[in-house]
């Protein structure tokens, strides 16, 4: 009777294994048999070919990032000493943010903490549910990342939250942390180009929302001990936008002049921004004559 029961107890183990093994199999071929979309694919080799591009941009850089574009739009002077002193203090260090960007793609602001309708996913399985056209629940994803070329420069970016169904792009929302409560031009900026970006990667902006969501920094804190989102209290400021694919082309035509040098940085012409700014004694030194109105 033990003999039995030992040779019953074998042959469960033997099958359960058996079972376990065709399970893994049959998710390798699965996983083989995937069909990327091609606009994954493009983006793939894109990122490819930007890596193995060398440096040939302002300050040794490869790529630019939307988040430094952005800060041209609040002075390009300012943004032109930031990127010099980086550049003296550690050239190195350029070289290995561009290839952070490209290769991890972690967002400037370092938005860690969770967000609940976020669909935890590789890579692959975020493109492919994105595209998928018989799916019923748009997928959402915190960091999404993304990379373009523009009138010959590799631009590159993350954005803090996104939406997409059936191969369309449905929202972007931009996160902002700051002692008060205030959303800025260069802010409607910046989410106007995540849109350009979305839009070069192959998806349908034809519906894109841009959000922007101002918190208090303090609430940051909270968040990333917490590990949590933040409660809609009212202690926010928020504001949404139609995309505008024109109007973002036509301020990244104008951000890559400088970078092409076709011109010098410009200084802004709001005072306020100057009484605040640590290089202003090197830019009242600067004999470059350039003080234009910033096209914001």
């Amino acid at each position: 009777m033990n003999k039995i029961k030992k040779k019953t107890k074998v042959k469960r183990l033997i099958n359960t294994k058996r079972r376990s093994i065709i399970k893994r199999v049959k998710k390798s071929i699965l996983k083989s048999l995937k069909v990327l979309p091609q606009p994954y694919v493009n983006l793939l080799n894109l990122y490819k070919t930007a890596m193995e591009s060398g440096t040939q941009l302002r300050f040794g850089r490869s790529t630019i990032p939307i988040s430094r574009i952005v800060n041209q739009f609040y002075c390009e002077q300012k943004f032109e000493f930031t990127e010099q002193q980086a550049t003296l203090l550690n050239n190195e260090a350029i070289k290995l943010s561009d290839s952070h960007e490209l290769s991890k793609q972690k967002g400037d602001e370092g938005h860690t903490a969770d967000l609940p309708f976020v669909e935890h996913k590789t890579e692959d399985e975020i493109w492919i549910a994105a595209f998928q056209k018989n799916r019923k629940i748009p997928v959402s994803i915190r960091e999404f990342h993304g990379l373009f070329k523009f009138d010959g420069f590799y631009i590159n970016g993350s954005i803090d939250s996104a939406v997409f169904h059936q191969g369309k792009a449905l929202s972007v929302s931009e996160f902002k942390f700051r002692p008060s409560l205030r959303l800025y031009d260069t802010d409607r900026i910046q989410g106007n180009l995540y849109g350009l970006l979305l839009q070069n990667l192959g998806f349908d902006t034809s519906e894109l929302i841009i959000r922007l969501i101002c918190f208090n920094s303090n609430d940051r804190e909270v968040a990333l001990l917490t590990n949590k989102y933040f409660p809609d209290d009212g202690n926010s400021l928020k504001e949404e936008f139609k995309f505008n694919s024109s109007e973002a082309n036509d301020k990244l035509v104008w951000a890559l002049q400088y970078w092409k040098s076709e011109r010098e940085a410009l200084k802004t012409t709001h005072i306020g921004k100057c009484r605040k700014c640590e290089y202003s004694l090197n830019c009242r030194n600067n004999k470059n004559p350039l003080q234009m109105e910033l096209p914001l």
